[in-house]
C-alpha cells in the first residue's frame, strides 16, 4: 500500500489516511500491521512485496490494499500497481475484479 501510494515520490495526507483505514479493516495481525507501518519510511519494490506470496487470496488482498491506498492514481502509481500485479502473478481478470470491487 505504502509503496503504491509513494510511487509518485510523495505520500499525501489523504493517501496516509486511506492506508491507515485499510489497515484497520484488513484483518492484519499486529506484526503484519507493524511491517506495513514501517514501510511509511521505506517502501518496498513490487517484487519485494510479492516475494514468498504463494496464496492467491493473499496476493489478491495485497494488491487490493495497495490499489485502495493509491486512491486517485498518477501514471507512476498505476505503473507500480501493474508491476505489483505481475509480481503477485495476478492475471488481468483478477485485477479487473479487484478494481471493480474497490470502485463499488
Amino acid at each position: 500500500m505504502v509503496a503504491a501510494a509513494k510511487a509518485d515520490n510523495r505520500l499525501d495526507p489523504a493517501e496516509r489516511k486511506a492506508i491507515l483505514e485499510r489497515l484497520e479493516i484488513a484483518g492484519l495481525s499486529s506484526a503484519e500491521r507493524d511491517i506495513v507501518l514501517a514501510d511509511f519510511d521505506r517502501p518496498a519494490t513490487a517484487e519485494a512485496l510479492a516475494k514468498g506470496v504463494k496464496d492467491p487470496l493473499l496476493a489478491a488482498r495485497i494488491y487490493a490494499a495497495a490499489a485502495a491506498a493509491a486512491g486517485e492514481r498518477c501514471p507512476a502509481e498505476q505503473a507500480f500497481l501493474a508491476d505489483l500485479a505481475r509480481a503477485l502473478r495476478l492475471d488481468a481478470p483478477a485485477v479487473a475484479a479487484i478494481e471493480r470491487q474497490l470502485s463499488a
